[in-house]
């Protein structure tokens, strides 16, 4: 053994068991990192897992996507263009004098007639304080334009501009954007007033800087709307409300209507009337900067009084005499030049039709942009809407008072261009016998009849725009049978509030109050106004909803006429037969304490928690919009024989004629 294997048995034993016990080793730590590996495997498992369940979740929407803010950076630049340095001083002079005294109030109101500047002054401060914390955010309404008359889409720009200038804000904004997208899609103007700036500005420490911040609406008469400014409401309403630290700036034309409205913010006006003689020192300042070159001295200050008589304080004059001057050469005759701004508009004009009267096309181009509810476009919407096909020859024409933007979109260059052409005021002495007249009716009509057309199509370039303002064209031709047709088909309904905000959609059906369509579109808009909280995130849920209501109704009639076949719908076998006995149903962030029904079909609720603070708020019947609300301690509300009392929890009772309630009353909270 020893001669075959050089060893004895045992060694060979001892060297048998020990290359045993390393294999049995080696085998263990392989199979501990086999375990380990396969730990490895299972947690990666679990990583994969938990990054589908993440990328299968809705991703959540920037602050920017979530607000979508419009943009004014162009605008500003083009109308800070026509500023002429030097001019103006009186009103920054002003501005900036009420911005640093304290107890001077905390809103100011620029007045001044169409083609005063306005917008070019706000352009101006804009551009003097820009990388200073002054000018927090601007809006600049349009008339032509229903996104930047809309309160809701400038209360969402607003706070989107705020959070670009205060950091603090923005965070409270994004620390829950799920939370605030449920919330806006949701929100009338009140709540969203509460939600974007009520209640994140009151945890943000004021800034440390000297004077009034600001937030600058200009353009608040551009706002109207069939009689109706609802921004100018809101704006009366709530802007109050912000903190010490925020000034407002707005400006406008100087109506009636809009001051009476503005006086529960007890502004400060700032008057162009007042300041004659200011105004007319800018206007001979910008004439001589433009005329110096071009006349012989000996003549420059009777031409430039000349040209003073004729503008009348007319900024928007002084612009156009510019461009003149700039196109006429060397030399200029100031006599040959127009007589004011409506003399302006006349001679462009007649330049392109001599005869009095606009040829087919350009009046039907005309009456498609002055009618529109936004600027259109000029290949998708303009030829569809006016029955024009090629405009080109037209829009290059017209194009010095009506551009089109980059955004491929027609804009009209002033609103007094618009107010010259129809006869509204300053220039009602305008009519259908006048030179160049545009019947705003008559476009209307030709609108209307253009959406319902584009309604019957299956795919059309102008379909949205026709889904969204065809009722409104409808309304201003007075063509209620169309209305009620429209307002009645489920279908476009849902399509309404899928592509715009429902509400809109509620207060189009106000606009047949009193007429014959009203009976015919009265079910829908009472249906619309309270379910608006599910339409307004659920639009085909109006199928749904229509099926609920009674089988004699006029929705459930609509329903079974245009039920979609590839919807599946709950039966409600025990609903009312007749009258669906819920008239209106709301939401409100606090709790409900009371309601009491008002005269002039309003209601009021009061709303707050047992140990927070209360309101009554007064609402519109029809579609719950916020009318007025004041703070109270009220507990229990009620109505009846003219009365409407307030019962407090100090034990105080309040009562007040119910059909004189008023924004009066936000000053007499018990």
């Amino acid at each position: 053994m020893r001669r075959l294997f050089g060893e004895t048995s045992e060694q060979i034993l001892q060297t048998f068991e020990q290359n045993t016990r390393e294999i049995q080793t080696q085998l263990e730590t392989g199979f501990g990192k086999v375990d380990r590996l396969d730990g490895k495997v299972d947690r990666l498992d679990d990583k994969i897992d938990e990054l589908r369940q993440l990328l299968a979740r809705p991703a959540l929407p920037s602050l920017e996507e979530l607000l979508q803010p419009i943009e004014f950076v162009a605008e500003l630049a083009d109308y800070g263009s026509r500023f002429v340095q030097g001019t103006r001083d009186w009103v920054f002079d002003d501005l900036e004098l009420w911005r640093n005294a304290s107890g001077a109030g905390r809103c100011r109101v620029l007045l001044g007639g169409p083609g005063f500047g306005k917008t070019a002054i706000v352009a101006e401060l804009c551009r003097r304080h820009r990388g200073r914390p002054v000018v927090l955010a601007v809006h600049l309404c349009r008339h032509d334009d229903v996104a930047k008359r809309d309160p809701r889409r400038m209360m969402r720009s607003l706070a989107y501009q705020l959070a670009q200038a205060l950091p603090e804000y923005r965070e409270l904004l994004e620390a829950d954007l799920k939370q605030l997208a449920a919330q806006l899609d949701k929100a009338d103007s009140n709540t969203l007033f509460s939600v974007l700036f009520l209640q994140p500005l009151a945890k943000v420490k004021a800034p440390n800087s000297r004077g009034l911040l600001l937030i600058i609406i200009d353009a608040l008469d551009e706002a109207e709307h069939d009689l109706k400014n609802e921004m100018l409401t809101v704006i009366a309403r709530e802007f109050s409300k912000l903190p010490d630290w925020i000034g407002v700036l707005l400006t406008g034309r100087p109506e009636l209507r809009v001051q009476e409205k503005l006086r529960r913010l007890h502004p400060q006006e700032l008057d162009a009337d007042a300041h004659a003689a200011d105004c007319d020192k800018d206007a001979r300042l910008f004439l001589r900067s433009i005329l110096e070159s071009r006349v012989p001295a000996a003549q420059l200050d009777r031409d430039i009084e000349t040209v003073a008589q004729k503008a009348g304080r007319v900024f928007l004059y002084l612009h156009f005499v510019r461009q003149r001057i700039q196109e006429a050469g060397p030399t200029v005759t100031v006599d040959a030049l127009p007589d004011g701004l409506a003399d302006e508009y006349e001679m462009f004009f007649e330049r392109l039709c001599p005869d009095g009267r606009l040829e087919r096309d350009m009046l039907r181009v005309l009456q498609a942009v002055l009618t529109a509810a936004k600027p259109l476009h000029i290949k998708e919407e303009l030829p569809v809407l006016s029955g024009v096909p090629r405009s080109r020859e037209i829009l290059e024409r017209l194009s010095q008072l009506f551009p089109v933007h980059d955004d491929k979109r027609l804009y009209i260059f002033h609103k007094s261009i618009a107010d010259w052409l129809t006869g509204a005021a300053p220039f009602d002495d305008r009519d259908d016998e006048s030179d160049y007249f545009v019947d705003r009716s008559d476009g209307h009509r030709m609108m209307a009849d253009a959406c319902i057309r584009v309604l019957k199509q299956a795919q059309s370039w102008a379909g949205n725009y026709a889904v969204r303002f065809a009722m409104q064209h409808c309304a201003s031709a007075s063509m209620w049978d169309a209305f009620g047709t429209l307002g009645s088909d489920l279908s476009l309904l849902s399509r309404r509030c899928e592509i715009s905000d429902g509400a809109q959609l509620v207060l189009d059906y106000e606009l047949a109050d009193g007429t014959s369509a009203e009976a015919a579109v009265g079910p829908f808009a009472r249906l619309l106004g309270k379910e608006m909280p599910i339409v307004s995130t659920q639009p085909d849920a109006v199928f749904q909803l229509a099926l609920q209501q009674p089988d004699d109704s006029a929705p459930y009639k609509a329903w079974l006429k245009g039920k979609p076949y590839a919807q599946r719908f709950i039966t409600w076998h025990n609903k009312p037969t007749q009258v669906d006995p819920c008239i209106l149903s709301m939401q409100f962030q606090d709790g409900v304490m009371g309601f009491a029904q008002l005269p002039g079909r309003r209601y009021a609720v009061a709303v707050g928690s047992q140990e927070g603070p209360r309101k009554v708020e007064v609402r519109d019947a029809r579609n719950g919009d916020l009318i007025d609300e004041f703070e109270c301690k009220a507990t229990c509300i009620a109505a009846g024989g003219g009365l409407f009392a307030v019962g407090c929890k100090d034990g105080t009772l309040k009562v007040w004629d119910a059909g004189v309630i008023s924004t009066q009353i936000a000053f007499l909270s018990p």
